[in-house]
């Protein structure tokens, strides 16, 4: 059986499953984590880019949090688990499993 989680500006989460395996694969976020972008003194983040991630980021936060039929709080929210698409757009990561077995099966889980 293949699941598949998608939503407009969301984490796109695919699970396949099969007898004895399940197999979960995310969306390619092709600027990885924030923390490899804060950690690098040189990294090039203005303060514009600072703000849209921090905006953003506090947003999904507040989706999950208050805008779900079942809400979703991330209990280990990192900088780690804040992801960045091609255009700087953060995405909470680490909730997959939430996800999952949520209800729900179109989530939007970031605000762009």
């Amino acid at each position: 059986m293949i699941i598949v989680v998608d939503s407009d500006g969301g984490i796109r989460i695919v699970r396949v499953e099969e007898p004895h395996q399940e197999v979960l694969c995310l969306e390619y976020m092709a600027n990885g984590s924030l923390e490899r972008h804060i950690s690098d003194e040189c990294s090039g983040l203005n303060w514009h880019l600072r703000y849209g991630i921090i905006k953003g980021s506090c947003e999904g936060l507040r989706y999950l949090h208050e805008e779900l039929e079942s809400p979703i709080i991330h209990m280990g929210l990192a900088p780690s688990t804040i992801l960045l698409d091609e255009n700087m757009i953060p995405k909470i990561g680490g909730i997959e499993n939430e996800i999952l077995n949520s209800s729900k099966a179109l989530l939007d889980i970031a605000v762009n």
